[in-house]
């Protein structure tokens, strides 16, 4: 169940991501959104070039699973692609 909602989380949340700039013009929110994206990208570094949702929804299938492993594999978008996602 949580990985079905995690991947909901991640079709909405990544295009919103990268819309957000063009519809808000405040120079705050500008910041807020900088920060935001560079913790974003800096946690791909932590993790070995993986995804933090993907990596939890990994985790949560294989518990010991180990973060860089299979960066091409994403679980939690099965729920919306009918076969396995590999790239």
């Amino acid at each position: 169940m949580i990985i079905e909602f995690l991947g909901v989380f991640h079709l909405i949340h990544s295009p919103i991501l990268i819309l957000f700039p063009f519809f808000v013009q405040d120079f705050v929110t500008d910041v807020l959104y900088i920060t935001y994206f560079l913790v974003i990208m800096f946690g791909y570094t932590w993790v070995d070039g993986e995804c933090p949702i993907s990596l939890i929804c990994k985790q949560i299938s294989d518990k010991k699973y180990v973060a860089g492993k299979d960066i091409t594999y994403y679980p939690e978008k099965n729920i919306y692609i009918l076969d396995s996602v590999k790239i």
